[in-house]
């Protein structure tokens, strides 16, 4: 992922644009060339956000290929240096790490994807929110 793509201010609020900018630069770390890109969609993407309400920070990142077991570890490890930094966004975070192939179909994957959720990351199939995801993705960005 080239830095001139990167935006300093991605949100409007500074105490999330920490952690998603701490996210992408600890991502980048642990991927390299295999990270494509971060997007945040949800409520923050529509302007429906309200950290007093407790929204989610949903975001997606791209990846050139899978990941194998050792890079899912170090998301693993990543996620703690996240919650040293901001405890209660660091749970807020909710998002997945997928290959750009799997967003070339309408259809699901059958395989499991790196998925954070609640500060803890599980290895989970997609369901019914790929059916809501995806196209937003093919129209907007590919």
């Amino acid at each position: 992922m080239q830095n001139k793509q990167m935006n300093k201010k991605p949100t409007q609020y500074e105490d999330v644009n920490s952690i998603v900018l701490l996210l992408l630069h600890k991502s980048q770390e642990i991927l390299g060339e295999n990270l494509l890109a971060l997007y945040l969609h949800g409520s923050l993407a529509t302007g429906e956000f309200n950290q007093e309400n407790g929204s989610d920070i949903d975001f997606i990142i791209v990846l050139n290929t899978e990941v194998s077991d050792e890079t899912i570890e170090k998301i693993r490890e990543m996620l703690g240096e996240l919650a040293q930094h901001n405890p209660k966004l660091s749970k807020k975070l909710e998002g997945s790490y997928v290959p750009k192939d799997w967003l070339k179909s309408n259809e699901p994957s059958e395989k499991v994807r790196p998925y954070i959720n609640g500060g803890g990351l599980n290895l989970y199939p997609y369901g019914y929110e790929w059916v809501c995801q995806v196209p937003i993705f093919l129209d907007n960005f590919f």
